[in-house]
C-alpha cells in the first residue's frame, strides 16, 4: 500500500543572508501536521540545503523532527522549491542527491 504525502500551505520567510542562510520555510503535512523553522541554506554551487530544527540540552542535541526516509525529505524539499521558484525565479538549484 503506497502512502500519500500531501504538502500544502508552504511559506518562506527570507532573512538577511548570512553564511548561506537565506530564510525559513514552513508547510503542513496531510492537512494535519505543521512543520516550521526549516532553515534553508544556499551552497556556493547554487544548490540548497535544508536543516530541520533541533534543540541543544547540555551537551546533547535532540532532533525536533526530520524526514525519516529519502522520499519524504525530497517531497518536502520539492514543495518548498515550488514556493521559492515563485519568489526567486531561476535562482536556486535543488540538489537531487
Amino acid at each position: 500500500m503506497e502512502e500519500v504525502l500531501s504538502i500544502t500551505e508552504v511559506n518562506f520567510a527570507p532573512v538577511k543572508e548570512s553564511r548561506g542562510h537565506i530564510g525559513f520555510a514552513s508547510c503542513v503535512l496531510n492537512n494535519m501536521f505543521f512543520l516550521g523553522d526549516i532553515a534553508i541554506f544556499i551552497r556556493k554551487d547554487g544548490t540548497l540545503r535544508f536543516a530541520y530544527p533541533d534543540k541543544k540540552v547540555g551537551t546533547k542535541i535532540f532532533n525536533i523532527y526530520y524526514p525519516i526516509n529519502q522520499e519524504a525529505g525530497k517531497a518536502v524539499q520539492k514543495a518548498i522549491m515550488v514556493e521559492l521558484e515563485k519568489l526567486y525565479p531561476n535562482r536556486f538549484i535543488l540538489d537531487e542527491n
